[in-house]
């Protein structure tokens, strides 16, 4: 009986995974019209930036001093390890992973949308073009296994690589 429970539980997991896909989606759409009302670079990426980093710098703020509290870090050096988002590129640390992820798309949505407008076939060579590198990490992974950065390369290709189609199928 436990097993089909944990069956079913990694079943709706999985299946509750869409609701990322769906937001990715959803913030390749909005990038989109952003940048066709305005195609100015700057301030695109200020809006952007001051999106995601003063929210997640007054929740770091907070869970920081909490964590002061409880020393389940290993101090302040530990603590801006832990957060500091390379963690999920270098290790492959889920706890902020999807802002660590956006970063890089929001970095190159500008190109990626003047891509597109020049080129209304372009979206298939970006979606062909981000599958093959999904298979690329796909590869990378199979050549680092056994190494420290297996782990790094398994999270990232399975969290946001394989995710990258849909964000370009937004914009």
């Amino acid at each position: 009986v436990g097993m089909v429970f944990q069956q079913a539980y990694s079943v709706m997991r999985q299946f509750c995974q869409i609701g990322v896909d769906i937001f990715l989606f959803l913030s390749g759409f909005g990038i989109y019209h952003s940048l066709a009302k305005s195609n100015d670079v700057l301030p695109f990426y200020g809006k952007r930036f001051t999106r995601l980093f003063v929210p997640y710098i007054i929740v770091l703020i907070i869970w920081g001093i909490a964590q002061i509290f409880h020393n389940t870090t290993g101090g302040l050096r530990g603590f801006v390890y832990s957060y500091s988002l390379i963690t999920f590129f270098l290790l492959g640390v889920l706890s902020e992973w999807y802002l660590a992820a956006i970063i890089p798309l929001y970095l190159i949505s500008p190109w990626l949308v003047k891509y597109i407008d020049k080129k209304r076939e372009g979206l298939y060579v970006l979606v062909s073009a981000a599958i093959l590198l999904s298979f690329g990490f796909l590869l990378g992974e199979k050549a680092c296994l056994g190494t420290k950065y297996e782990y790094a390369f398994s999270n990232v290709n399975d969290i946001l690589i394989v995710r990258i189609p849909m964000f370009l199928t937004g914009i």
